[in-house]
């Protein structure tokens, strides 16, 4: 049977039942009716997968683990699909020189999804908490076509000594009560020709270099649909930043 969804936005009951199966008289009747809640709204718009990434310099099981993540984010055009951020805690290795570079905001984040041994990865928030090993291409796929419910306009500029961004978030449906904030993140790549740690590895995507709207992010302006929210950041330009090397991951979450 083919059902009809409703086209009026907010939230919808939608009961399925069963009567008779099978020709006959059900014997359990209390569990014949499922009523889940849909939230129909119109406009959404294609979103990335946040993939938060935790890693150390000095952890062994993040170096036999991070390459086979990296791949499958490189292949089948996941590249194109996912906003993937590496954190560094302070451990195994304290001497980690990208938690070195960001102890505050590093630990932060860590402490935010209470992570607790690496590596570890977070899709989209609190989706799915597992070892990068776990993650697989259905994972991505099924992530993707979940739709996003905030639009993001707007990019950034690269002057001599400093990073502009100026976005402009749009709400596509009302967020109510929910405490919804804006995260705004420089990333960067690196590959080194000698390991900056004891694990080995040479190659470091998407390090999170700094976090523009700060650890907590910065409250969305307004939580009614249509609300919008401007953001016009600075960020001083350190000496090591390659800005070819340089990505902005840009999300909501609450």
């Amino acid at each position: 049977t083919i059902v009809q969804l409703p086209n009026t936005e907010g939230v919808q009951q939608l009961k399925i039942w069963t009567t008779n199966p099978n020709g006959k008289t059900d014997e359990q009747p209390a569990n014949d009716l499922l009523t889940v809640s849909i939230d129909v709204v119109k406009g959404l718009q294609q979103r990335l997968v946040l993939l938060e990434h935790f890693t150390n310099t000095g952890c062994g099981p993040c170096a036999e683990q991070n390459p086979d993540l990296e791949a499958l984010l490189a292949k089948d055009g996941n590249d194109k699909k996912v906003a993937h951020i590496t954190y560094h805690p302070n451990f195994p290795s304290a001497d980690d020189p990208f938690y070195l570079a960001n102890t505050q905001q590093n630990t932060d984040r860590l402490n935010y999804y209470q992570v607790t041994g690496v590596p570890n990865v977070h899709l989209a928030g609190i989706q799915k908490n597992d070892s990068p090993a776990s993650i697989t291409q259905e994972d991505i796929t099924m992530e993707y076509y979940r739709p996003g419910e905030v639009s993001i306009d707007g990019g950034y500029t690269f002057g001599e000594t400093e990073l502009s961004v100026n976005i402009t978030l749009k709400n596509l449906k009302e967020f109510g009560t929910k405490n919804m904030v804006a995260h705004v993140i420089v990333t960067q790549n690196y590959a080194f020709g000698t390991a900056p740690g004891s694990n080995g590895e040479k190659v470091f995507p998407h390090v999170m270099r700094q976090m523009l709207t700060g650890s907590n992010g910065t409250a969305l302006q307004s939580n009614a649909k249509n609300g919008e929210t401007k953001l016009a950041l600075k960020y001083t330009l350190p000496d090591d930043l390659v800005e070819k090397d340089v990505e902005i991951v840009y999300f909501v979450q609450n």
